[in-house]
Order: C-alpha cells, then sequence, then structure tokens
C-alpha cells in the first residue's frame, strides 16, 4: 500500500473545486430544461447523472439529459418528468444515491430521506417496474419520428 502525504492547503483546494462544480441549483437546470421544450410539448424526462472527472475522484459533474424515454435506472442518478405546457411541475421518479453510500438514507440515519429510500427499495426489488413507460409517454413510432425531426433540425 502507497502512502501519500497530503498537505492542508491541497485538500481546502480540493474542496473548493468540489464545491464549484455544479454551483446552479437542480431546479434552475430543470425550469432552464423545460422552458426550452426539446420535443415540442410533449411530456419528457430529465436524467441527472453524477460523473467523476478525469482529473480526479474529487471532481465531479452532475449532467442533465432531457429525453422522451426513461432510461436505465442507475446509482448516482436522479429521474424527473416534466411538462412544458406545466412550468414548475416536477414529477420525482427517482433519486438513487451512489451505491455505498445507500445505508446513510435508511430510516433513523443522518440523511433519512423517504424518496430515496422509496427509489432504492424499487431499485433492489423491483428494477423492472423503474423501467416501466408511464401511461401517456409517446408510442415508440412517434419518439422515432420527433428523434428524426430534430436530426433535421425541423423541431
Amino acid at each position: 500500500m502507497q502512502i501519500t502525504k497530503v498537505k492542508k492547503d491541497d485538500v481546502f483546494d480540493y474542496l473548493e473545486e468540489y464545491k464549484n462544480v455544479n454551483t446552479k441549483p437542480l431546479e434552475e437546470f430543470l425550469l432552464d430544461l423545460t422552458k426550452q421544450d426539446p420535443f415540442n410539448g410533449y411530456k419528457f424526462y430529465i436524467f441527472s447523472f453524477l460523473k467523476h472527472n478525469m482529473k480526479g475522484m474529487m471532481e465531479k459533474t452532475l449532467y442533465h439529459q432531457p429525453r422522451l424515454t426513461k432510461p436505465e435506472p442507475t446509482d448516482s442518478s436522479m429521474l424527473f418528468r416534466v411538462d412544458p405546457k406545466k412550468l414548475g411541475d416536477v414529477e420525482v421518479i427517482w433519486i438513487l444515491p451512489n451505491l455505498e453510500a445507500i445505508e446513510m438514507f435508511q430510516k433513523g440515519k443522518l440523511f433519512e430521506d423517504q424518496v430515496v429510500n422509496e427509489s432504492i427499495r424499487e431499485y433492489i426489488d423491483n428494477p423492472e417496474r423503474m423501467r416501466k413507460p408511464a401511461n401517456d409517454d409517446p408510442s415508440d413510432y412517434l419518439i422515432k419520428e420527433l428523434y428524426k425531426g430534430m436530426k433535421k433540425g425541423t423541431t
């Protein structure tokens, strides 16, 4: 095992870097993406996921991807559903922490959270249900047509 000595100033530099990764609140990202209405008035999902950057494990970036279909549930991710006709209304589909942190969100723990707990339970017990499309999701045919239109620049 190799031991690396870290200077006190290095630790504070990492902390500042970590705090500055995503300075815009999540609510603003969700609202901005909803206002952009990328799918011409159709309800859509916003898949938010955390990735470590190549510079080091301390630096992370939270990505937000608008989609018409549900992605595979993964740890360190969130899935929301928005309606561009109802700005500000956000349906939380799941919030899944990093797998190593699951215990921190359990009942009676410091970061206890009902939505996170339900998401974790669903992820472990019934991931198929998490992947199931909503009843009012566009059909596969319509999704293909919308994506074709976006590719041609006609949306």
